[in-house]
């Protein structure tokens, strides 16, 4: 109940730290890399997961091939929409809005945590599965404690960049916090980290299912 409150304190506080430590014209530098990177946020699928999870959290054979694939996909996937929305940013700071030229070195930083935050969401899908909430609070509690922190040394060291640094590091924080709590806690899953740059059988049946739905859907 209390977490929706304990995360938006670091947001919330940010405006008033960037015044305080920069400047007022810092604030819309900041917010125009945030709104971009906040749109590219959506175009990352992973609803699918909150659906999938609790069906074959049981079944251990069926959640590694998930858990691991999912990862996988989501990292790739990620990463792909970040390079692609940086292009399209580029663009539209250089010719449209040249005077928030300052936003892109943000904005790409900001796009480094993308694939990060994907792969994350489908460790995360697999704790709130097992119904892990009182660790998710206490995770929260955790990560508002070192986003204040951090927010206060690295806007003080670097500016505006430092905020998207600690954007990154929360998310690097978040990741390593579920992915070692969930394969304590469910013993047997883990990341093959073998198959992480490995294109096999398995990613050739996934891709061509992938192919073949999106035929069908757009024939209709």
């Amino acid at each position: 109940m209390f977490s929706p409150f304990v995360t938006a304190i670091p947001d919330n506080l940010q405006p008033w730290l960037i015044k305080i430590f920069i400047g007022t014209e810092a604030v819309s530098v900041f917010n125009v890399a945030l709104m971009m990177a906040d749109g590219v946020k959506s175009l990352v699928p992973v609803n699918t997961l909150s659906y999938l999870v609790p069906r074959v959290i049981d079944d251990k054979e069926q959640s590694q091939r998930i858990f691991t694939y999912s990862v996988k996909y989501l990292f790739f996937f990620g990463a792909c929409v970040a390079v692609l929305s940086y292009v399209c940013g580029y663009i539209l700071i250089t010719f449209f809005l040249p005077k928030y030229s300052a936003s892109l070195i943000i904005f790409a930083i900001l796009l480094i945590g993308l694939p990060i935050r994907s792969a994350g969401i489908a460790v995360g899908a697999f704790i709130v599965a097992l119904r892990k909430q009182k660790y998710l609070f206490y995770q929260t509690m955790a990560k508002t404690a070192f986003s204040m922190i951090a927010i206060v040394v690295l806007l003080y060291a670097f500016g505006n960049v430092g905020l998207a640094i600690e954007s990154v590091l929360t998310l690097i924080l978040v990741f390593l916090l579920h992915y070692f709590y969930l394969k304590r806690k469910k013993k047997g899953l883990r990341f093959e980290w073998s198959l992480l740059f490995e294109f096999n059988e398995k990613d050739r049946l996934f891709f061509r299912q992938a192919y073949n739905l999106f035929l069908k859907r757009a024939k209709v």
